[in-house]
C-alpha cells in the first residue's frame, strides 16, 4: 500500500494559484479567504510559522484510526497509532486527523505561497484519497456502516445506535464519540469548502447520509440522551449539508440532533444554566443553532429560526459579558464558573481552553452575519489578539491547551507528533484563520465592513483594498482603495477607543454611525485613501465576578509581565495523558506574586511606557507591595513565552489588604502544603481528569454547592487510578465529601483490598470538607513492589448511594508528627461581633487585639487552614494562653471549642494567675473541660477533625479601649509548662525531674515550648518547617 512518506514530494513544487470561492457558498457574508492576503505583521508571521508546523506532522500515522476501523490491520502495524488519547481507556482516535484534514484547506487557502500551497495541496488530497479508500469499504454494510468513517475503536457503538440500543455508546461516552467524528465531517467540508476539492464534498455527503440513518432507529428521547455527551457541533454539519443539496432530509437531521435543553434554557439571558457545565460541548451547539436560524425552512420543526437565533445570541451574551477574562478566553479546568466560584480563574492553575475560542469566534462570525454590531467585532479582536496568537510558541509552533491565568504560572506547549489535544487540532487551524473576518460584507445594502485593523489586501470582483498598518505598535490605519465602485465602507469604531477619527483623501467627511461602526456611502475611485486614527489608553479590566483582581490593557492589547523563567517542568509536553495540563508544574504562592497596592483610581496614572516600538511599559515602585518588582516589564501578552508571568494582579487598597492579608496568606499557605504533599489528584466530574485517571464503574455525576462530584447507588461502584510516583511510606487518602451525604455508607477499596468501610457523620456545619485515613505499606505493595498506580475503588456497600466525591488526592508525609508550636498568624478572630481586628507583630510572634466593648472581646480562633500539620501529644494537657491587659475575674475567660469539640458549654480555666513580668495566664487542663473527646490518643493531629471550627476561647481585656496583646497561645506538659512559667509551680508543684536552664542541645531545632523536633542542619532545610519562631542554639530564630 502506498504511503506518504514513499510519494515524490515536490511534483507540485510550482502550481498557479486557482480560485475556488466555495467558502462564499456557506457563509456569504465572508470573504473566501484567499481573496484575503495577509501583510507583514504579526499575524502573517504566525501563519508562515504554523505552516512549517504542519508540514511535519506525520500524516499517516494521523489516518492510522481510519484505516484499523476499516479492516487494514496491516498499515497499523506499519504506522503506529498516536498513543496521546488514542490508548488505554481514552480513544478519541481520529478527531486530530480531522483537524489536521481542516488545517491543510485552510493554509492552502491563506497562503499565497506556491510552493507552500503545492505541499498542503499534496498532502490535502493524499489524505482524502486515502479516507474515501477507508469509507469505501463500508459501501454494501446494512448494519448502520454505510459511509462511515471514522477512528472510535469499537465499531459496534454505530451499529448499536443504528439497531436503536445504546449499551455499547453508554460504555464509550467517555471516549466522546460523535464529537470524534464529527471532527472528519468537518475535515472532509473544509477541503471543499477552502480548497474546493470535489472528491471532499463526497465523502462529506456519504457521511451525512450515514449520521442521518445512525439515529433512524432511536426515538426523539434517546437521541436527546445520546446530544448529553459532548457531541461538537454535529448538527451544524447537517446543516451544512442542506444548505449545499437542498435535500431536507438533512435539514430534518439537524434539528433531531439539536440539544433541546440548550434551546429552551437559553430563551431569556440566563446568567446561572450555564454554570458548571463543560465549556466547550456546548460553544459548537450554538453555532449549529444559528447555521439552521440561517437555513430557509420550508416545513416546520420544533423551533423555528427566530427560537434558535435567540438562544444563540443569549447564550453569546452570557458568555462574553459574564463569563470572559481579559484575553477573550473562558472557563476553567474547561467548565464555565459558577459565580460564587469566580476566584477559580485565579486560584486555579488550567485556566480558558483554547478550543473554547476558537469555537467562540465562529459563533461571532455568524451572528454579526445575522446583526452587525461593533461588540462582535471588539470580542473578536481581543480574542484574537490576546488568547489565540498568544497560544502558539513562537519557534516550535507548539500550540497551547489551557491559558493559566493563575498569577506567576506558565503554559504548556504541544510537540509536533506527540501531543494529540484537542486544542492540537483546533491550533493546527486558528493560524490560517486570522484573514476571516479582517472584512465583511452585506450583500443586500452592498456595504464592505471592515471588522480588525490587520495589515492585508482585499481582491474580490467587487471589492479591492489594502489596509496597512502596525497596530497595536501604531495607533492608527490607512485603508487604500483599488478598485473603483460605488458602495458603503463601514469602520468598526471600537468601544475601547474614546478618540476615534477618520479622514478621506486627507479632508474630515459628513459619517454616520450605526451599532458601533462608523458607515461611508461613497462612489469610490481607485487610489482614494481613508486614514483611522485608534489612539489607545491604558485601562484595566476586574476578574469576572472576582473584582479584587484586575488585567492590565493597553488598547485592546492584554497587558503581561514574566517574573521569573525558573522550574518550568513539562513546558514542553510529552504524550502524556495530561502533560498539556499546567496543573502539572509546580505551583507558587499566591502570596508571593506581585501586589498592586493603593487606590484603584490611581492605578493607572503609576504605569508609564518605556518603548513605544514594543509596547513595553513599567509600573512604578510605590504601587507594588514589595520593591523586589520593581524591574517588571508590562508587555503585550502575546509575546511571553517560556516564563512564569502575570496576567491578573492583586489590586487592593491599603486598608483592604491590612484587613485580609493575614487570612490570604493562611490560605495560600494550606494550599501550598497541600499541594507538596499530593503525589495525584484527581478533580472528579471534570471530564478531562476522570479520563486521565481511568475512571470505571457505574457511577453518576453532578454538580453541588458549586463543586463537581462523582456518586454511585447501592451496589454500584466507581475507581479511579492514581500514580504513586515511587512512594510507599506514610501515604494517604483523601477525600473531599459534603456535610449533605451524612448518613451515606461506603467502602473504599485500594487494589481490590479494604482500606475502610465507614459511614459520614453529621456535621456541625454545612458544606464541603476533606476526610484523610492512611494506607499501608501492604496495600500499596501487595507483591512487596510498589507499582506505578494503584486503584483505588469507592463501592456503596450499604442501603444508601455512596457519598459524592468532589474531590481524591494521593498524599504523602501522613502523620509525621510536627509538634504544635505557637505561630501568632495562625490565630485570627474568633467572633467578629466581639472583635474589631487583630495586629500581628511577626517579629515577637505577638499578636494584638482589638476588641469591642464587652466581656470575652479578646475572641481567638485557630485558623482551619493549619488544620493539617500539627500534633499534640497525650501529656500535653494544659492548653494555656498568656498575654498582657487581661482580666481575671469571673466570666472573663470562656473555652468554646476544642479541637473541634464543643457541647455548647463555656468552660472556665482551670488556672489564673499572673506571671512575675505582669503577664495573665489562663491555662486549662483539657482532661477536665469536657472537650477532649477528639484528644484521646498518645499522639493526635491539633485539628478541626471535621468540624467548621478547631479552637475557640474569649479572654476579656482590661483596657477602655478593649485592646489587649497576646504572647503565647500554647499546649504544655506538666514540667514544660512549669519550667517556661514558674509562676504555675504554686499550683502544680515542681517538675518532675530537674529541667536545665538551657533547653538546647548544639544545633537542635526546638519549639517555645521546649519540644526538640530535630537538629539544625541548613537553612534550606530550617526553611522547609512550619513557618514559626524556634530556637536554636539557646536562640529564637523565625524563618
Amino acid at each position: 500500500m502506498k504511503t506518504f512518506h514513499k510519494l515524490l514530494t515536490g511534483f507540485l513544487a510550482i502550481v498557479t494559484a486557482t480560485t475556488s470561492f466555495a467558502q462564499s457558498k456557506l457563509y456569504p457574508h465572508l470573504f473566501d479567504l484567499e481573496e484575503v492576503t495577509l501583510g507583514n505583521g504579526i499575524f502573517k508571521t504566525a501563519l508562515d510559522l504554523n505552516n512549517e508546523t504542519l508540514l511535519q506532522y506525520d500524516v499517516d500515522r494521523l489516518l492510522t484510526p481510519y484505516f484499523r476501523q476499516a479492516g487494514f490491520n496491516e498499515w497499523e502495524q506499519q504506522h503506529p497509532n498516536f498513543p496521546n488519547w488514542g490508548s488505554g481507556n481514552f480513544r478519541l482516535d481520529g478527531h486530530v486527523g480531522g483537524h489536521y484534514l481542516s488545517a491543510l484547506a485552510l493554509s492552502y487557502a491563506a497562503t499565497n505561497d506556491d510552493d507552500i500551497r503545492a505541499r498542503m495541496k499534496e498532502r490535502m488530497e493524499y489524505m482524502i484519497d486515502k479516507m474515501a479508500q477507508c469509507q469505501s469499504v463500508f459501501d454494501h454494510n446494512t448494519s448502520g456502516l454505510y459511509g462511515y468513517i471514522g477512528g472510535l475503536p469499537d465499531n459496534d457503538v454505530w451499529t448499536g445506535l443504528y439497531k436503536g440500543d445504546l449499551t455499547k455508546f453508554n460504555q464509550n461516552r467517555g471516549n466522546v464519540p460523535l464529537y470524534t467524528v464529527h471532527k472528519v465531517f468537518a475535515g472532509f467540508r473544509d477541503a471543499w469548502l477552502y480548497a474546493g476539492n470535489e472528491k471532499a464534498l463526497e465523502c462529506f455527503i456519504k457521511l451525512c447520509d450515514w449520521g442521518v440513518n445512525l439515529i433512524s432507529n432511536l426515538t426523539d428521547a434517546q437521541v436527546q440522551d445520546v446530544l448529553n455527551t459532548e457531541h461538537g457541533g454535529i448538527n451544524e454539519m447537517f446543516a451544512d449539508a442542506y444548505q449545499i443539496t437542498g435535500e431536507v432530509k438533512y435539514l430534518t437531521a439537524a434539528h433531531r440532533y439539536t440539544h433541546k435543553t440548550m434551546v429552551d434554557n437559553m430563551q431569556t439571558v440566563n446568567t446561572t444554566f450555564l454554570s458548571n457545565k463543560h465549556a466547550n460541548t456546548q460553544v459548537p451547539k450554538y453555532i449549529g443553532f444559528i447555521r439552521l436560524a440561517q437555513q430557509v425552512h420550508i416545513q416546520q420543526f420544533s423551533y423555528s429560526p427566530t427560537q434558535l437565533q435567540r438562544s444563540a445570541e443569549n447564550f453569546w451574551t452570557d458568555v462574553v459579558e459574564n463569563r470572559t477574562v481579559a484575553l477573550g478566553g473562558n472557563s476553567v479546568n474547561e467548565h464555565f464558573v459558577q459565580h460564587s466560584n469566580s476566584h477559580h480563574h485565579i486560584t486555579m492553575t488550567d485556566g480558558p481552553e483554547s478550543c473554547n475560542t476558537n469555537n467562540m469566534l465562529k459563533l461571532t462570525e455568524d451572528l454579526f452575519a445575522q446583526t452587525p454590531h461593533r461588540k462582535y467585532g471588539d470580542f473578536y479582536e481581543m480574542a484574537m489578539f490576546n488568547h489565540i496568537l498568544s497560544t502558539q510558541h513562537p519557534t516550535t509552533g507548539g500550540y497551547v491547551y489551557f491559558t493559566s491565568l493563575r498569577p506567576q504560572h506558565y503554559r504548556m506547549y504541544s510537540q509536533v507528533n506527540q501531543g494529540m489535544w484537542c486544542c492540537v487540532g483546533t491550533g493546527m487551524e486558528n493560524h490560517s484563520k486570522y484573514g476571516e473576518f479582517i472584512y465583511s460584507r452585506d450583500s443586500q445594502t452592498n456595504t464592505l465592513y471592515v471588522n480588525l485593523f490587520v495589515s492585508s489586501k482585499l481582491t474580490n470582483e467587487n471589492y479591492s483594498l489594502t489596509q496597512e498598518t502596525r497596530f497595536p505598535y501604531e495607533p492608527g490605519s490607512t485603508l487604500t482603495i483599488d478598485k473603483s465602485g460605488t458602495y458603503t465602507i463601514a469602520i468598526r469604531k471600537p468601544s475601547w477607543c474614546s478618540n476615534f477619527g477618520i479622514s478621506i483623501n486627507g479632508t474630515e467627511k459628513s459619517v454616520t454611525e450605526k451599532d458601533g461602526y462608523i458607515h461611508i456611502e461613497n462612489d469610490w475611485q481607485a487610489g482614494d485613501i481613508i486614514r483611522i486614527s485608534l489612539p489607545m489608553q491604558l485601562n484595566y479590566l476586574p476578574c469576572p465576578g472576582y473584582d479584587d483582581y484586575i488585567a492590565l490593557r493597553y488598547g485592546p492589547i492584554l497587558l503581561g509581565a514574566i517574573t521569573s523563567t525558573e522550574n518550568l517542568t513539562g513546558q514542553h509536553a510529552g504524550e502524556g495523558r495530561m502533560d498539556h495540563a499546567p496543573g502539572q508544574g509546580a505551583q507558587l504562592s499566591l502570596t508571593s506574586a506581585p501586589m498592586l497596592i493603593g487606590d484603584r483610581n490611581h492605578v493607572l496614572d503609576s504605569i508609564y511606557m518605556i518603548d513605544a516600538d514594543k509596547l513595553h511599559f513599567k509600573i512604578r515602585i510605590g504601587l507594588y507591595n514589595s520593591e523586589r518588582w520593581k524591574d517588571l516589564i508590562l508587555q503585550p501578552f502575546y509575546t511571553i513565552h517560556e516564563a512564569r508571568y502575570m496576567v491578573y494582579w492583586n489590586q487592593l487598597s491599603v486598608e483592604e489588604w491590612d484587613e485580609i492579608r493575614q487570612q490570604v496568606m493562611a490560605e495560600e499557605e494550606a494550599n501550598q502544603r497541600l499541594n507538596n504533599r499530593t503525589l495525584d489528584y484527581v478533580a472528579t466530574g471534570e471530564q478531562q481528569s476522570d479520563a486521565g485517571h481511568v475512571l470505571q464503574g457505574t457511577f453518576g455525576k453532578g454538580s453541588y454547592d458549586g463543586e463537581f462530584y462523582v456518586d454511585a447507588q447501592s451496589g454500584q461502584s466507581f475507581s479511579y487510578q492514581l500514580a504513586t510516583q515511587g512512594v510507599s511510606e506514610n501515604v494517604s487518602l483523601m477525600c473531599r465529601f459534603h456535610s449533605a451525604d451524612a448518613g451515606r455508607v461506603v467502602t473504599i477499596y485500594v487494589n481490590n483490598k479494604i482500606l475502610t468501610s465507614m459511614t459520614l457523620e453529621k456535621k456541625s456545619f454545612s458544606g464541603h470538607y476533606n476526610w484523610e485515613y492512611p494506607i499501608s505499606e501492604q496495600l500499596l505493595m501487595p507483591n512487596g513492589i510498589l507499582p506505578d498506580s494503584i486503584t483505588v475503588r469507592f463501592h456503596a456497600s450499604g442501603n444508601t448511594p455512596a457519598p459524592g466525591l468532589y474531590y481524591l488526592r494521593l498524599l504523602k508525609d501522613y502523620g509525621l508528627n510536627i509538634p504544635y508550636t505557637f505561630v501568632n498568624t495562625h490565630w485570627i478572630s474568633g467572633d467578629v461581633n466581639r472583635v474589631n481586628k487583630v495586629v500581628y507583630n511577626e517579629a515577637d510572634n505577638t499578636l494584638i487585639v482589638h476588641g469591642k466593648q464587652g466581656n470575652n472581646n479578646i475572641a481567638l480562633q485557630y485558623a482551619t487552614y493549619y488544620d493539617d500539620f500539627y500534633h499534640i501529644t497525650r501529656e500535653q494537657k494544659y492548653f494555656t494562653v498568656c498575654g498582657k491587659s487581661l482580666r481575671r475575674t469571673n466570666g472573663s475567660a470562656y473555652l468554646w471549642w476544642l479541637g473541634g469539640s464543643n457541647h455548647g458549654s463555656q468552660v472556665a480555666p482551670t488556672y489564673i494567675t499572673r506571671t512575675s513580668s505582669g503577664h495573665m495566664l489562663f491555662v486549662w487542663d483539657i482532661t477536665q473541660s469536657g472537650l477532649d473527646e477528639n484528644m484521646q490518643d498518645e499522639v493526635f493531629s491539633f485539628s478541626s477533625h471535621g468540624q467548621a471550627i478547631n479552637t475557640v476561647f474569649g479572654l476579656t481585656s482590661s483596657l477602655n479601649d478593649g485592646t489587649a496583646t497576646i504572647t503565647d497561645i500554647s499546649f504544655y506538659t506538666r514540667d514544660s509548662l512549669v519550667t517556661r512559667y514558674p509562676d504555675m509551680i504554686d499550683y502544680l508543684g515542681q517538675p518532675s525531674k530537674i529541667t536545665s536552664t538551657t533547653l538546647t542541645t548544639p544545633h537542635g531545632i526546638y519549639t517555645l515550648n521546649g519540644q526538640r523536633i530535630g537538629e539544625y542542619k541548613s537553612e534550606q532545610e530550617f526553611g522547609q518547617l512550619p513557618k514559626g519562631v524556634y530556637i536554636i542554639d539557646d536562640k529564637k530564630r523565625s524563618n
